[in-house]
């Protein structure tokens, strides 16, 4: 798997993090951001070793200072708000599509066993 760092792009963000890709084999992707904090929280490893011989089983604590999110890599294409605004305003929700749609989904439900337009 390799790990790739990407800086923000926006220049005037101080809030901006950076964010991480990770591609692993068989075309596995995930994206991740680093964690701000600032609840309060605290992360750390524990890595235990079994016992060995005379010596007990020892438990070692490793404080983590950056924790990254990852989640899977969107494979699809998404839109900005103008691009959905624009989209959204071709559409016709009011229609007979949706009339249809509603009636089918009336139909079995309907009160005197009778839909408006059911079969």
């Amino acid at each position: 798997a390799t790990l790739t760092r990407h800086e923000p792009a926006a220049a005037g963000r101080r809030t901006a993090a950076p964010t991480y890709a990770v591609r692993a084999p068989q075309n596995r992707q995930w994206e991740g951001t680093r964690e701000m904090g600032g609840g309060g929280s605290c992360y750390v490893l524990l890595r235990v070793e079994p016992p060995s011989g005379r010596t007990p089983r020892s438990v070692q604590v490793v404080d983590v200072g950056e924790w990254v999110s990852f989640r899977p890599a969107i494979s699809y294409q998404t839109m900005d708000i103008d691009a959905a605004e624009q989209a959204l305003a071709h559409n016709n929700f009011a229609g007979e599509r949706t009339a249809a749609r509603v009636a089918a989904l009336l139909w079995p439900h309907a009160v005197g066993g009778e839909a408006a337009g059911a079969p």
